[in-house]
């Protein structure tokens, strides 16, 4: 894995990380996944400028768990109310 990061600033790092309590490491967790995610799905919709929002929705699914559950997802959606 390439190191970006200064050996300093990943010292800190840990030493901030292991000082929080597990709840505090899940919700920083939660909260970075959450951002990665946003910022993931706003460069896919930035790429299909007309489409609705569950259209991006359903290629950012396609782009990161494929093709063949994505397709499943659309069948379902279209069966339901």
């Amino acid at each position: 894995m390439a190191e970006d990061t200064h050996p300093r600033v990943r010292a800190k790092m840990n030493e901030i990380f292991a000082a929080m309590t597990p709840s505090d490491r899940f919700a920083a967790m939660s909260s970075m996944t959450e951002f990665v995610c946003v910022q993931s799905m706003n460069a896919i919709a930035a790429t299909m400028p007309d489409a609705e929002s569950r259209e991006v929705a359903l290629r950012w699914s396609e782009l990161h768990y494929g093709a063949a559950l994505t397709a499943r997802v659309r069948a379902h959606l279209q069966r339901s109310p």
